[in-house]
C-alpha cells in the first residue's frame, strides 16, 4: 500500500532527550496554561473544527517504536487517546523491553477501545534481541493501516490537537 507520510516533528513534546526510551532524563517545562502531558487547555481537548467538507475522515496511524519506555509510556498513550480526530489507530512496535512497557500496552488496550482508538501492537521478546529504533518504526509501519502516518516517539507526548491540525493543512 502507498502512503504519504506527513506529520514528522513539530506540535509534540519530548518527555525525555532521545528516541524510543532510550537515555532520556524524563525532565520537561512546567507549563501553567496545558494540561500536563497532553497541551491541551484545562478544561480538556476543544472540539475538531474542519475548515473543509471531507467526505469521509482519513484514518491517520500514529506510529510508535517502544523499547524501555514504561517510564513515559503512560503519558504517550494517553496523548494519543486524547487526540481530537477521529479514524485513529496506534500502532506499536515493542523492541525486545525487559521493563514490562509490553504489558502496559496490554493494560491499556480497553482504554483504547473506549477512547474509539483502534490498537495494533506486535513485537515483544526476540531472540535477536532489540534491533533498534528504526527496525522498529518499520515494523510498526507495516502492521499499521492507516492513510496518513504520524511518528511519535514512546518517550513523547503529542499535544491533543496535533493530528487534527496537520491534517487541516493538506
Amino acid at each position: 500500500p502507498s502512503f504519504l507520510v506527513f506529520m514528522v516533528g513539530s506540535v509534540s513534546s519530548d518527555v525525555g532527550q532521545g528516541a524510543c526510551g532510550e537515555g532520556q532524563d524524563g525532565s520537561r517545562a512546567p507549563s501553567d496554561e496545558l494540561m500536563p502531558g497532553l497541551g491541551c487547555p484545562r478544561g480538556g481537548p476543544a472540539e475538531p473544527t474542519e475548515a473543509r467538507p471531507l467526505v469521509s475522515a482519513p484514518l491517520v496511524s500514529v506510529i510508535v517504536p517502544c523499547h524501555n519506555a514504561a517510564r513515559w509510556l503512560d503519558e504517550c498513550l494517553a496523548s494519543v487517546r486524547a487526540q481530537t480526530h477521529r479514524p485513529l489507530e496506534l500502532s506499536l512496535w515493542d523492541d525486545s523491553s525487559s521493563d514490562g512497557s509490553a504489558s502496559m500496552v496490554e493494560a491499556a488496550r480497553s482504554l483504547f477501545q473506549e477512547a474509539g482508538v483502534s490498537l495494533a501492537f506486535g513485537g515483544g521478546s526476540s531472540s535477536l534481541g532489540p534491533l533498534g529504533c528504526g527496525a522498529a518504526k518499520n515494523r510498526a509501519v507495516r502492521q499499521s493501516s492507516g492513510e496518513y502516518l504520524c511518528f511519535l516517539d514512546a518517550d513523547d507526548t503529542m499535544r491533543c490537537d496535533r493530528v487534527a491540525a496537520q491534517l487541516h493543512v493538506l
